[in-house]
């Protein structure tokens, strides 16, 4: 067990980043990585055929779950949108019928504006807590690969 003193000395010694980025790709190389991706991603090689069909298809995989994640959000808060569309028109409706005595225009418009602009935060957040809970990586992706299988077996039909 290494004394007190030679950690103290050991955590007082600079990093290696902090000293030369150099060394550290220099010391990586040399530690001749295990991991066949490692070598990969240090010599800029994708490896082998049946490699580069795999990162491809993992590549095409994630784009899809992106584009399947991107559209379900354009799709909620359109379906949004237009049900608070409704609501706002009442809103003005509502207002239209109060007295100008009680609040001038220039109240009611910014009354309108306060209410759209709570109605877009409900929707920004209505799209965050679906994306936290109801929209995970992995479901998109498995949405992602049945979308690409039948895309395959249309074109080979």
């Amino acid at each position: 067990m290494k004394s007190r003193n030679q950690l103290n000395e050991r955590l007082r010694k600079p990093c290696i980043l902090e000293t030369d980025p150099m060394q550290l790709l220099i010391l990586i190389k040399r530690r001749q990585p295990k991991s066949s991706m490692i070598k990969q991603i240090i010599s800029g090689d994708r490896g082998s055929p049946r490699q580069k069909k795999s990162l491809d298809k993992f590549k095409t995989i994630n784009r899809e779950a992106q584009r399947i994640l991107q559209q379900q959000k354009l799709d909620l808060a359109k379906q949004r949108k237009e049900s608070f569309q409704e609501i706002i028109k009442m809103n003005e409706q509502s207002l239209d019928q109060v007295p100008n005595s009680i609040a001038n225009s220039g109240i009611k418009d910014k009354l309108i504006k306060v209410r759209k602009n709570i109605m877009s935060r409900i929707i920004t957040n209505e799209i965050h807590e679906k994306t936290l809970s109801e929209w995970k990586l992995p479901e998109l992706k498995r949405m992602a690969t049945r979308n690409l299988e039948k895309d395959q077996e249309i074109r080979i039909n």
